[in-house]
């Protein structure tokens, strides 16, 4: 019996070679697609999971809508962020909100928020020969307890002081070795746009 249906699927093969083609071609990409997304999705699921305590850990976002005066919804955001005077409150309207962290994008920013515009330029005026500027990417700005919420390795310096005070900086290893070379990089000083130390 599977011998017989073997010959009509070759016969049907010879038969018709165009369609064959495209059924193999589609099969063939279709269980290429499944592969790719599937390993991506698997990634995607594993996100931030390398934190202590992720299963605890939320991103706040809103949900906007747009509606006319008789009530009906014209148009609505879905978006991951919140506006900076929303923040305080959260705390307050949720007690089982144990700890907040603020981390704000560089992109976001305007002049009158933090005294320089969205192009940022550091500085380094340690370089023996002469100040050096660098054009960073990903700048951001987060709250002194990014440290303790977050569960990344510190090389140099302490966690629980890392962000304490103003105008402290926080570098990756890659950033670190750009700017410094391969020596320790805390106490150094870089110049934020030639005007915040």
């Amino acid at each position: 019996m599977i011998l017989s249906y073997l010959k009509l699927a070759f016969r049907l093969i010879l038969r018709n070679p165009f369609f064959t083609l495209i059924n193999v071609v589609g099969l063939a990409i279709g269980f290429a697609s499944f592969y790719i997304l599937w390993n991506y999705a698997i990634t995607e699921l594993k996100t931030d999971q390398y934190h202590k305590d992720h299963d605890r850990i939320a991103r706040i976002g809103f949900h906007w809508r747009w509606t006319d005066d008789g009530g009906e919804t014209w148009g609505h955001e879905i978006n991951g962020n919140i506006r900076a005077n929303i923040f305080p409150r959260v705390k307050d309207d949720f007690p089982e909100v144990e700890s907040t962290l603020r981390i704000l994008y560089q992109d976001y920013f305007g002049p009158d928020l933090v005294n320089h515009g969205e192009e940022i330029a550091i500085t380094n005026n340690e370089k023996p020969n002469g100040p050096k500027v660098f054009k960073p990417v990903n700048v951001v700005y987060a709250d002194p307890n990014l440290f303790t919420f977050f569960s990344m390795p510190v090389i140099y310096g302490d966690a629980a002081s890392a962000l304490s005070n103003t105008n402290y900086v926080a570098l990756c290893r890659s950033t670190s070795k750009r700017y410094f070379g391969n020596i320790d990089p805390v106490g150094k000083l870089l110049a934020l746009n030639d005007s915040i130390t």
